[in-house]
């Protein structure tokens, strides 16, 4: 067992430049609190996630993926929310999910838009 000089602090017990910080029970619950309202908020008015109920987008997507849907990029913008959230119009080739009966919900690819000729030939939209 060595020695130190007098008044010298052993290493172990040297005060280090970090401290840790650990939240009291009600900060941790209101920061809790604020994470479920702002992601309730997210899932209910600008995304919701999606699973791929079946083979129709197979070369695309697969059985089982996930998407991650924006609920406002085509919805009808006021003036004040133009500038917040991005809006555009349905493009050839977009992903779309849409609501329907049975099943619940469809995911489909646009072929064709507003004045656009479309045509089905072997399988194959032109």
């Amino acid at each position: 067992m060595s020695t130190l000089p007098q008044g010298t602090v052993p290493p172990e017990r040297q005060p280090s430049g970090l401290r840790l910080h650990l939240p009291t029970v009600p900060e941790a619950f209101a920061s809790l609190l604020q994470t479920v309202v702002a992601a309730l908020f997210l899932l209910t008015f600008v995304l919701q996630p999606y699973l791929i109920p079946s083979e129709s987008m197979e070369h695309t997507l697969l059985v089982g993926d996930f998407l991650l849907v924006n609920k406002q990029v085509y919805a009808p913008g006021g003036m004040l929310s133009r500038w917040l959230l991005p809006y555009r119009a349905v493009k050839r080739g977009d992903i779309v999910v849409f609501h329907h009966p049975d099943p619940p919900y469809l995911v489909k690819r646009v072929v064709a838009c507003l004045a656009t000729d479309c045509a089905l030939r072997k399988g194959e939209s032109r």
